[in-house]
């Protein structure tokens, strides 16, 4: 967070690593994902390969 709110940082993941940054904070208290664009594997594919009984976020 230091790097990202002092020096505009980039915060990027991968697969479903999108589940690991929805409750972030900054240090004002507010969510780095608000107003901002996520993206992530659409539900279909969590369908297809049965993940949804193993990640249930």
């Amino acid at each position: 967070m230091d790097i990202y709110e002092k020096q505009e940082g980039v915060i990027s993941v991968v697969c479903h690593g999108t589940a690991g940054i929805v409750f972030l904070k900054k240090s004002d208290g507010e969510y780095v994902v608000k107003n901002k664009r996520v993206n992530g594997f659409p539900e279909d594919h969590e369908k297809k390969e049965n993940i949804l009984k193993v990640f249930l976020f």
